[in-house]
């Protein structure tokens, strides 16, 4: 099973042309490697250090992950009940981390972005009914039928 905390994520899975192994041997410069990598393989840049690694190819020092330390008093600020806008100020003070590293951070922890949950995603049949719906009918008896909000009906299209 996944480790607690995290979110589940799937992972996609990554298509090498057969240039890719030529690049990750010939230059010198690693950086140039990889960009190379991604402007033949469309993949984006992580994913061309991953493969890199596998050819012995580091990431030099000044492009290398950063790893976080979270002091004991962010941990005290996550149990905390209270608004996830005001934790993750919070945290961000505390730190001097950027505000996305905070909302990673709380993410981890369970606590979730605001309005993240009532996002709406529509499959392509449920899509194109409701375009029909809008056209023939307005967008207000739209709202009506598939039990939305105009707002969000106007985002999905």
């Amino acid at each position: 099973m996944g480790q607690a905390g995290r979110s589940p994520r799937k992972r996609k899975t990554l298509e090498w042309l057969s240039e890719a192994a030529e690049i990750a041997m010939c230059h010198e410069d690693a950086t140039k490697k990889c960009a190379e990598l991604v402007a033949v393989s469309n993949n984006d840049e992580q994913a061309c250090w991953r493969y890199l690694k596998r050819y012995g190819v580091e990431r030099p020092p000044e492009r290398k992950r950063r790893h976080y330390q979270w002091p004991e008093d962010a941990l005290e600020i996550v149990t905390r009940k209270g608004g996830a806008v005001s934790l993750c100020a919070e945290l961000k003070g505390l730190t001097g981390y950027s505000e996305r590293t905070c909302w990673a951070f709380l993410e981890r922890h369970g606590i979730d972005r605001p309005g993240a949950k009532r996002r709406i995603s529509l499959s392509e049949n449920t899509f194109e009914r409701l375009f029909d719906c809008v056209l023939n009918h307005g967008q207000k008896e739209a709202s009506t039928r598939f039990k939305m909000n105009s707002k969000a009906i106007y985002n999905a299209l």
